[in-house]
């Protein structure tokens, strides 16, 4: 496939790999990972990661009750593909992977080979990171839950606390040297972010949210009770 041709998530990805291959001689170990909604509450390495394995990162829902996941693995790997990984719990791509370099770059080239066999302008880099964690096509990976290891995903409010001394917290009381998707939270972004982050959050949160839901019930509202039809 071409370049153009391929979703900008899978995209991102193949940049990754080819700035590792042409570099992986000058860095021990690497960290893909979204800088722009990721706090760093300490360097992401001061950590024991195993020198042998990458390590991956969990969210704390599983696949099959994730909608967007099912379709992005449907999309690119059918209902079959679904049925035999949608029990697992999804693996984040926005905080890909950290490892040696050679590792990484080793699993890298797995992905990409499976990128381009399967590559379509809707495929994203999670599908194929999920599918490839989960059949075990790259034996030496370290999956680490949402609430363990350097790394937060967090994808829920439930999934963390915030200290008063301002550190978040995953649910086991540990301090997650990263915290990746912490800009959903207006309690968190009130602390770390910029205001025009901190007004979008506001409006999502409150008047959108409200709009969006008076709009939904005058909807139903009309059609029941004025057009009389079935929703």
């Amino acid at each position: 496939p071409r370049l153009q041709d391929l979703h900008i998530y899978a995209y991102r990805q193949i940049v990754n790999y080819l700035y590792l291959k042409a570099h992986a001689d000058k860095y021990n170990y690497v960290y893909f990972v979204d800088t722009r909604d990721t706090l760093f509450q300490k360097d992401p390495f001061d950590y024991p990661l195993p020198d042998d394995k990458v390590c991956v990162f969990f969210e704390d829902q599983l696949i099959k009750d994730t909608p967007p996941n099912v379709a992005w693995v449907k999309d690119v790997y059918g209902e079959d593909g679904l049925k035999r990984i949608g029990e697992n719990y999804v693996a984040c791509a926005g905080t890909f992977c950290i490892g040696p370099a050679q590792k990484v770059l080793e699993y890298m080239e797995v992905y990409i080979d499976e990128l381009m066999r399967v590559a379509t302008p809707t495929a994203t880099d999670q599908a194929v990171h999920n599918y490839l964690i989960h059949t075990n096509r790259y034996p030496h990976i370290q999956a680490y839950t949402y609430d363990e290891g350097p790394i937060l995903n967090a994808t829920h409010r439930g999934t963390f606390t915030l200290g008063k001394n301002g550190v978040i917290y995953n649910r086991r009381g540990g301090t997650p040297n990263a915290v990746h998707m912490y800009d959903r939270y207006l309690v968190l972004a009130w602390r770390y972010s910029t205001w025009p982050l901190i007004a979008k959050l506001a409006w999502k949160k409150g008047p959108h949210q409200w709009y969006t839901t008076l709009r939904y019930k005058l909807a139903v509202f009309i059609k029941c009770y004025i057009l009389q039809r079935p929703i």
